[in-house]
């Protein structure tokens, strides 16, 4: 009851902090932050040799060999390739690398390149280019011709981040538990004489009576709000 008496009494922070997280939270990410885009490619990986019965063995090796080329696909070789073809003079490989994400579809034969970077277009040329340069390292280092682009990368509309959404809904919870927490500490530290079991609690004695308070402002007989007890 103490700490409901106290929520009541610290309504309007448990209000105010939330607005104020979520509205911070919604300047940053739609005013400040800069949008990143997400282009992706995706590839299918299929058996050298159209005449080769394909069974559980030449299944099995084929997926070592579609893990193989995911950590191709990241390499030294294939990022500097891609970006002397594209002329991108102030990148760095490293980073570079960082940007591109590899998902290979486990049961499938399939490969996913995903590309971030803040420019739309960037992203999808990137991405694109990967893809062509990985399929001529596929050929040169092992002279199989088993990759194929079945979705080619295209320029993307809308950015992946900052999520406004989401980044807004967390400040504003975070801002309401940050309240909420404010509001028990100063309930735990508050040792003020509220209610007869306060008084029980605090000064160790028995409530005699209850004298309630008259307002000066009220008509003659009219009793104001509140009670002293003694």
């Amino acid at each position: 009851m103490r700490s409901l008496n106290m929520i009541i009494r610290k309504l309007w922070l448990i209000v105010l902090l939330p607005l104020a997280a979520s509205g911070t939270a919604y300047y940053i990410s739609a005013f400040l932050l800069t949008p990143e885009y997400k282009a992706d490619v995706r590839l299918y990986v299929y058996q050298s040799g159209a005449e080769e019965f394909v069974n559980s063995d030449t299944m099995i090796t084929l997926q070592y060999l579609i893990k193989d080329y995911g950590e191709l696909i990241k390499s030294r070789a294939v990022i500097t390739s891609v970006i002397n073809n594209l002329d991108l003079s102030d990148a760095d490989p490293e980073a570079l690398a960082e940007s591109i994400s590899v998902d290979l579809k486990n049961g499938t034969n399939m490969i996913e390149i995903k590309v971030r970077d803040r420019s739309p277009e960037t992203a999808a040329g990137i991405a694109n280019e990967i893809s062509a340069v990985f399929i001529e390292e596929v050929n040169r280092l092992t002279g199989l011709k088993n990759v194929s682009i079945l979705d080619p990368a295209v320029i993307p509309e809308e950015p992946v981040s900052p999520d406004i959404v989401i980044n807004t809904l967390a400040a504003c919870l975070a801002g309401m538990l940050i309240a909420l927490g404010i509001v028990f500490l100063l309930d735990r530290f508050d040792d003020s004489i509220m209610n007869e079991l306060d008084v029980q609690k605090y000064v160790n004695l028995g409530v005699v009576g209850v004298i309630p308070k008259y307002s000066h402002h009220s008509g003659k007989g009219a009793a104001g709000h509140g009670q002293i007890r003694v």
